[in-house]
């Protein structure tokens, strides 16, 4: 349940748009939200003599003042009216302050803008959001810059939410099942929300196909692929409906064809594309690691595109990674998962 947010804000309406969306969980969850603005060290006034120091110190003390004044009026905007709201400034490396709070207040969801002052993509692609998203080690979820979607919740007006989770077939990828149905549950509440678990293949082509039978393999492998993928996402349907008996949260599957796995996911959640009829969603969900426990989703191409190119907020949870294994069992693992797409 989240039900302590943090709301990291640098003084832009861009980063503001966290807010509503903060809030709405906080209203619905009974919860608080703790804004934190960090102050940087002062860099642009480069190399000074120790006599400067107590004039940069004004410096740095009016910065702060002003944070302090800013985080106040936000607290008071109408997003946060009626809801739990505390401010905290500090100043310092930014990203190492924001987990430093994370830690110390144990945060549940950290609910951060993809772009930063001025609008520059700062918090999606440059060194703060990759430090946040990959050491937090609780949820992150990021709003876009010119997404709409979520960006207008109000606290007291239902809105049915819907996401696409992504899974390849392993367990690190399964991770993030059960945060995705928390947060649309209490992103939709009262009404049901949906989660559609989704697993990217990439079928055999023709000549594939001619190959099998050449070699006198007598299987229909598109069939068996879409087959053995399906029977693995109804499982982890199963599953995650026996952990949360309760949960208000509709739960549909589908396979889906793919080349790129970046472009499909995008096209799937932003436009409803693909095999099976769908609605477009408003959250795209992701692990931080995919088959073989690989930092895929963070380090790869596919999370650095969606990020870039996705105009919908984008729910990153850490994967809880399983005991080690021999790498006998892993490979024995490995063959038992169907053939998706790995995020790489």
């Amino acid at each position: 349940m989240f039900k302590r947010i943090l709301v990291p804000l640098d003084g832009s309406t861009l980063a503001e748009q966290a807010l509503p969306l903060a809030a709405r969980l906080a209203h619905t969850t009974n919860g608080s939200v703790l804004l934190v603005r960090v102050v940087s060290p002062l860099p642009e006034f480069g190399i000074y003599t120790a006599g400067a120091a107590p004039y940069l110190q004004e410096i740095l003390d009016e910065k702060l003042t002003q944070a302090t004044a800013y985080l106040a009026q936000m607290a008071a905007s109408k997003p946060l009216d009626g809801i739990n709201t505390r401010i905290a400034v500090f100043s310092g490396v930014i990203a190492s302050n924001i987990l430093d709070v994370v830690h110390d207040e144990q945060i549940d969801l950290v609910v951060m803008s993809s772009h930063g002052y001025s609008g520059f993509k700062r918090w999606a692609l440059g060194s703060i959001a990759q430090k946040v998203i990959h050491h937090s080690p609780i949820p992150v979820l990021l709003v876009r810059q010119h997404g709409q979607k979520l960006s207008g919740l109000s606290p007291a007006v239902p809105h049915p939410v819907r996401a696409l989770v992504a899974l390849d077939g392993s367990p690190f990828a399964e991770t993030a099942l059960r945060p995705a149905a928390e947060l649309v549950a209490a992103l939709s509440a009262p009404a049901r929300g949906e989660i559609q678990l989704t697993q990217l293949v990439k079928l055999p082509t023709v000549e594939e196909e001619m190959t099998y039978e050449h070699l006198g393999i007598d299987v229909d492998i598109r069939q068996a692929t879409l087959y053995k993928s399906g029977e693995y996402l109804q499982a982890a349907r199963e599953r995650l409906l026996r952990e949360m008996p309760d949960t208000t949260v509709n739960i549909t599957w589908s396979v889906e064809e793919c080349g790129d796995v970046a472009e499909t996911l995008i096209k799937l959640a932003e436009h409803g594309e693909g095999i099976a009829s769908h609605l477009p969603c408003d959250l795209i969900v992701m692990a931080t690691h995919g088959r073989g426990g690989l930092q895929r989703w963070l380090l790869g191409n596919v999370t650095e595109r969606l990020l870039e190119h996705s105009s919908l907020p984008a729910l990153i949870v850490r994967s809880t990674e399983p005991a080690a294994k021999e790498p006998k069992a892993i490979q024995q693992d490995e063959e038992r998962l169907p053939l998706g797409v790995g995020f790489d």
